[in-house]
């Protein structure tokens, strides 16, 4: 896979870093403001909803007689794997027959030393094995559970130094950070949203790690459901927003799913006669001048969905560059930004709109930019007019989470912008 251009976001195809850390700034991020609470060492007992709101019954984790009730307009339930919530509320969950368990050990070396890749799968019948550079001052080695090994033994600390120690890390030259057994799976929850309730993460979906995207597709799902929530909220939206979550995001990450496992099948053999075969055949593709490395995947939204119809690019994910306005030079999102992301190659996108249509825009956030080679915002490296003419428009429209609504010409913009209003007036189920 060719992982080193730049993707259509602007940003590297793939970042290496220590997921704590991550977590660590999230949760500071969230406890600074005043509208959130954080309430530890508590379990959902049950869930109940109807027509105005949804309510979840919570207990002291190992004192069960203490108990709250919590309401609220909806409830999203990012808990986990093993869903307590997706279990009441009876949601099944489809399969994609992949399993396999594997030891995944963290550590900080004290020496530290240049790693050939960023990451590297070890494709040993004998022992199948993961190198990752997880971050500044930190890797990760994966390796997978063979028969003969118990998950007991699998995940005990002189297990993980011994299996580590062809690669050169000992107790000498790297402290043992973390260390813990997990079932790999393929695994996504048929529904997505039942009533008031959504699922999110990991509670919605189970991916192998062997593309690093499971953090991704639950950072996706918080972007897919956050824009529209707030929309709903601050009365801009109608609730018929909310229903097309689940359809868009359960074919998008379906597809990620199905390229771990097919990935995981390769790595994961444990036959040596079969693995034989699979070496001759990659052998033989690698010095095959004709096949070339393949795009990391880039699913399009699934369908019904919050996109314009007819439009072959619409569910994709939107582009962005490097301009600059006023001496500042940066990527899109930083010098311009907006939630709605209007932009026209060379032309006001807003030339041929009318002023009510102008203001409703705006009001929900948009912004409308022309960039040109030179004016007020100019493209620096012609990214955003390689893009255009790539795909033969030079107007898109795109969503907070960065999918492309709609694309065009100049003369197609107040059609885009009244289809988006009128998605937005739609009758919901639930207000």
């Amino acid at each position: 896979m060719n992982w080193n251009r730049s993707a259509e976001s602007g940003w590297a195809n793939t970042n290496g870093f220590y997921q704590p850390d991550l977590e660590e700034a999230l949760e500071s991020m969230a406890l600074a403001s005043p509208t959130v609470e954080l309430r530890r060492g508590w379990s959902a007992a049950s869930v109940t909803q109807d027509e105005d709101a949804v309510t979840i019954t919570v207990s002291r984790t190992g004192d069960e007689s203490r108990r709250e009730q919590l309401q609220a307009r909806w409830l999203i339930a990012a808990d986990g794997a093993n869903s307590g919530i997706r279990e009441q509320l009876g949601i099944e969950s489809a399969d994609s027959n992949f399993e396999a368990d594997w030891l995944v050990v963290d550590y900080q070396p004290i020496v530290d030393r240049d790693w050939d890749a960023f990451v590297t799968q070890y494709c040993d019948p004998a022992q199948p094995a993961t190198a990752v550079k997880s971050g500044p001052g930190r890797r990760r080695f994966e390796f997978m559970r063979r028969a003969d090994v118990t998950v007991e033994e699998l995940n005990r600390p002189e297990t993980a130094w011994r299996l580590m120690r062809p690669w050169g890390v000992t107790s000498e030259n790297a402290r043992l950070e973390r260390h813990a057994v997990y079932t790999f799976r393929g695994r996504w929850a048929k529904e997505w949203r039942r009533g008031r309730v959504f699922l999110a993460g990991d509670a919605a979906h189970l991916m192998p790690p062997f593309l690093g995207q499971g953090l991704c597709a639950g950072l996706r799902d918080a972007r897919a459901l956050s824009w529209r929530l707030s929309m709903v909220a601050s009365g801009r939206a109608s609730t018929s927003i909310l229903d097309s979550y689940g359809t868009e995001r359960i074919t998008h990450v379906r597809e990620i799913i199905d390229e771990a496992v097919a990935l995981g099948q390769i790595i994961c053999e444990l036959d040596p006669v079969r693995a034989s075969e699979r070496d001759a055949r990659m052998s033989a593709e690698l010095n095959d001048p004709s096949d070339l490395t393949v795009e990391p995947p880039q699913p399009r939204l699934g369908v019904p969905s919050v996109t314009a119809t007819g439009d072959d690019h619409a569910g994709t994910l939107s582009v962005q560059g490097r301009v600059e306005s006023d001496g500042v030079a940066g990527l899109f999102d930083d010098v311009v930004g907006g939630c709605w992301q209007l932009i026209a190659l060379g032309e006001d996108p807003l030339a041929e709109v009318s002023p009510e249509l102008r203001e409703w825009f705006l009001g929900i956030g948009g912004t409308a930019t022309q960039i040109a080679d030179s004016g007020p915002i100019r493209d620096l490296d012609d990214t955003y007019h390689d893009w255009f003419e790539a795909r033969g428009c030079s107007v898109v429209l795109s969503r907070p989470d960065f999918y492309i609504y709609g694309t065009g010409v100049l003369a197609d913009v107040p059609r885009l912008l009244q289809s988006l209003r009128d998605e937005f007036s739609k009758e919901g189920a639930l207000q």
